[in-house]
């Protein structure tokens, strides 16, 4: 669902965010893990930094390809999703890991 906080457009699943984008369409916002944010900006520092302690991962869109976009939406979403939900897409459609820039 598309909603808004602070005037930053963002995307929930039962009311938790899961990804934002503060800068219109140049770069996204996704909830992530510390040691998934840290792998990622030690990849490419200029596609990826730290929003938040690394729970939050900022991305830059045209840096990164759309596989590697919808794969981090997907973990996003996973991570604030209930658990039984997130267990439905799990079983439905697994994660494929790529990690290539555009």
């Amino acid at each position: 669902m598309e909603r808004s906080h602070f005037d930053v457009p963002d995307f929930r699943v039962r009311n938790k965010i899961f990804a934002a984008f503060p800068d219109g369409d140049r770069a996204v916002v996704v909830k992530t893990d510390p040691a998934n944010a840290d792998a990622l900006v030690s990849w490419d520092g200029i596609a990826f930094w730290n929003e938040w302690r690394g729970r939050w991962l900022g991305v830059r869109l045209d840096r990164v390809s759309l596989p590697v976009l919808r794969d981090l939406l997907t973990d996003a979403w996973r991570l604030v999703a209930p658990k039984k939900l997130a267990a439905v897409l799990r079983e439905s459609r697994p994660s494929t890991r790529r990690l290539t820039s555009a």
